[in-house]
């Protein structure tokens, strides 16, 4: 595996982290957005 798809790959896993703590703690907030 390339270090740059390492960095990819664990960037996108803290993105998508990051977005469920935000849902948990802001649901209402996805449902105006979207």
């Amino acid at each position: 595996m390339s270090v740059w798809r390492a960095l990819r790959d664990f960037f996108a896993v803290q993105a998508e982290l990051h977005e469920r703590m935000s849902l948990r703690d802001r649901p209402w907030e996805e449902e105006f957005l979207h």
